[in-house]
C-alpha cells in the first residue's frame, strides 16, 4: 500500500530502531500487519511467484572428502571450477566441520536471539567500530525498504577481535565457526586458485581471506511474506562467502534468469563467489544476485554468513583483473579502480545497490561509422542510432530502419560472420513496429523496417 503524504518514513524508521526490538520483537509481539517501512516497491515483489525453475533443480553439491588424493584433485578443482563459473553458487560436503559443530552453532545464533529483550537489547548497536554489532537491517536508513531480518556482526580479521565483546551466549561458538570457516574458505580458495591456472597459494599471498565478518542471522515468522523480503537481491561485494544454515529454507539464487530454490545439503555448507573474485579473475569466475524471501514458518531461518576479503593489495594501490589473467588474446574486461571506490559504492546506498562491477567494466563500444557500413552491406539502412546499454557488459543498443524487408533479413543472417578492431560483433535484430506494425509510414512518404538490435563485440577466435 502507498504510503500517504502525510506518512512520516524516516520518524517510523528511528523509532523503530530506538525501540531495539528488531523484527524478531515484532513478530513475537503477534502483529497482523507489518510496519509500512517493510513493505517493498510492487515492482520487486511480483516474481516471488513466477520465474521459478523446476523444483528439482539446485545449486551443484561438491564433495571435499578426497580434496587431497592424487586421484580425485583434479576432478573436484574442475567440479569447484564449473561450479563457480555457470552458478557462483555451490554446496561443499565432508569438509571436514563436524556436524556437531555446525548445530552447534546454529543452536548458539538461534539462543542469542531468541534471549529476553533485556538482555538482547544491551548489544543493539550500529557502530562496526565496536568490532561486533546486533541491529535489524545493516543498510536500514539506506535502503528503499527494510527486510524481515536481524542481526549479530563481528569482525574477526585481520585485527582479532576481543572476544569478550561478543555475547557470551554464543561467543564459544562464534569464535570456534571462524576457525573452521576459514579453513573451508582457504581450501576452496586454493581449488578456485588452481582452476585459474595460478600458482599455488597465489589468494593466501593476496591475503584474500584475512578480512573476516562473521553475520548471524534470524529470519522470523513474518505475518505478510508476500509483502516484504528477507534480503533482498544482491551480490556480495568481496571474495568467498561462506554460509551455514539450517533446514528452513529461503535462500534463492539467479541462474539463467530464474530463482533457484537452495536445499541446503545435510552437513553441507554454501559457498558463493563474490564480486571482487569475479573481477580479479578476470569475469572467469560469476559473482550472482541471490536474496532470502520472508519467512512464512512459524520455526525461524538461522543463518552463519562469514564474509571473506582481502585486507591489502600488494600492489599500487589499485585492485583489478590478476595480471597473469589477462593477455592480448584476452584483455582485462574490468578497468582498475581504488579502495575507496569500493567502499563508496558498498556503503552510499542500499544492499541492493548496483554492483560495482557494472560501474567498471571496460565497455568496447562499436564505431558508429563502422557499424553502419557493415549494414549498408545487406540493405539501405535508412536510420541508426548506437547507445550504451549499462545492462549488457560489453554492449550496444541500435535503432535501424530499412528500406527493404530483405535487407533486413540479411542483416539478421550475418550472425557472427562480421568484425570491427579485430572485435567480432554479435548481433541479434527482433522487429519493433508501432502498433504491432511492422512497415512504417514515414514522413518522407518511403516505407521501412524498423528493428531493434543488440550488438556485443568480443575478441575473434
Amino acid at each position: 500500500m502507498a504510503a500517504t503524504s502525510s506518512y512520516d518514513r524516516l520518524k517510523e524508521l528511528k523509532e523503530f530502531d530506538e525501540s531495539k526490538i528488531g523484527v524478531k520483537g515484532l513478530s513475537d509481539s503477534g502483529i497482523k500487519t507489518i510496519p509500512d517501512f517493510f513493505k517493498h516497491p510492487p515492482q520487486t515483489l511480483p516474481d516471488l511467484k513466477s520465474k521459478f525453475s523446476q523444483a528439482n533443480t539446485n545449486i551443484p553439491i561438491i564433495d571435499l572428502s578426497n580434496v587431497n588424493s592424487p586421484d580425485h584433485h583434479q576432478k573436484i578443482v574442475n567440479q569447484i571450477k564449473e561450479a563457480a563459473k555457470s552458478w557462483g553458487f555451490f554446496q561443499v560436503i565432508n569438509h571436514g566441520i563436524p556436524i556437531s559443530v555446525l548445530d552447534e552453532t546454529i543452536q548458539a545464533i538461534k539462543a542469542f536471539h531468541e534471549q529476553p529483550y533485556e538482555i538482547k537489547s544491551k548489544y543493539y548497536n550500529r557502530d562496526e567500530s565496536n568490532g561486533v554489532t546486533y541491529a535489524s537491517n545493516n543498510d536500514l536508513y539506506r535502503s528503499e525498504a527494510a527486510c524481515w531480518v536481524d542481526s549479530l556482526k563481528a569482525q574477526m580479521g585481520p585485527k582479532p577481535l576481543d572476544i569478550e565483546l561478543l555475547p557470551e551466549i554464543c561467543r564459544k561458538e562464534v569464535v570456534e565457526w571462524d576457525l573452521s570457516a576459514t579453513k573451508v574458505a582457504e581450501t576452496v580458495m586454493e581449488l578456485l586458485g588452481e582452476g585459474l591456472g595460478l600458482e599455488p597459494g597465489k589468494f593466501k599471498e593476496l591475503t584474500f581471506s584475512q578480512t573476516k565478518y562473521v553475520v548471524g542471522h534470524i529470519y522470523p515468522y513474518c505475518p505478510q511474506p508476500d509483502l516484504t523480503m528477507g534480503i533482498t537481491s544482491h551480490t556480495d561485494p568481496g571474495v568467498v562467502t561462506v554460509l551455514l544454515q539450517n533446514q528452513i529454507q529461503g535462500l534463492q539464487v539467479k541462474h539463467e534468469d530464474r530463482w533457484v530454490e537452495v536445499k541446503p545439503a545435510l552437513g553441507g555448507l554454501i559457498i558463493n563467489v563474490g564480486d571482487f573474485l569475479q573481477i580479479v579473475s578476470n569475469g572467469e569466475y560469476k559473482s550472482v544476485e541471490h536474496r532470502v524471501v520472508a519467512n512464512s514458518c512459524k520455526e525461524p531461518r538461522i543463518s552463519i554468513v562469514e564474509f571473506f576479503n582481502l585486507s591489502k593489495w600488494k600492489g599500487d594501490g589499485y585492485y583489478g583483473p590478476l595480471p597473469e589473467l589477462s593477455s592480448a588474446e584476452k584483455p582485462a574486461i574490468y578497468r582498475n579502480f581504488t579502495t575507496q571506490e569500493f567502499l563508496e559504492n558498498f556503503y552510499s546506498k542500499g544492499l541492493d545497490s548496483k554492483s560495482l562491477i557494472q560501474k567498471i567494466t571496460i565497455r568496447h563500444e562499436v564505431p558508429w561509422g563502422a557499424l553502419k557500413a557493415i549494414f549498408n552491406d545487406y540493405g539501405r539502412v535508412l536510420d541508426i542510432f548506437v547507445s550504451r546499454n549499462p545492462n549488457w557488459d560489453g554492449a550496444n543498443f541500435a535503432f535501424l530502419r530499412f528500406g527493404v524487408e530483405e535487407g533486413l533479413k540479411r542483416a539478421v543472417a550475418i550472425g557472427n560472420g562480421e568484425s570491427i578492431d579485430g572485435r567480432r560483433v554479435c548481433v541479434t535484430v527482433a522487429l519493433e513496429g508501432r502498433n504491432g506494425n511492422t512497415y512504417q509510414r514515414r514522413s518522407d512518404g518511403t516505407t521501412g523496417i524498423q528493428a531493434w538490435a543488440t550488438f556485443h563485440s568480443e575478441m575473434c577466435s
